[in-house]
């Protein structure tokens, strides 16, 4: 789920943005075989998933290009350009 959904809104219907959102994360593992953020707390995880940058995937796996890693980050400003390009 989108952070920003999961502490705005609760209560409200799922958006397509979640899909991209998760659509990135399973990607990222994909390539780099690790997840995003790596942690055994689940509040922590939450937190991380709303505070901290995730890492692009080719810091992790150099053996990805860049373009790739960018069309992939699933950090919220990205997202915002994807679905705001996507709708053009």
């Amino acid at each position: 789920m989108l952070p920003n959904v999961l502490i705005v809104q609760l209560s409200k219907s799922i958006e397509y943005n979640n899909d991209f959102y998760s659509l990135g994360v399973t990607f990222f593992e994909l390539l780099t075989g690790q997840l995003p953020f790596t942690t055994e707390d689940p509040l922590e995880m939450v937190y991380f998933h709303l505070v901290k940058q995730p890492p692009l995937a080719h810091t992790i796996n150099p053996d990805i290009p860049p373009i790739i890693s960018h069309i992939i980050d699933i950090s919220e400003n990205s997202q915002s350009n994807a679905v705001t390009s996507f709708k053009a």
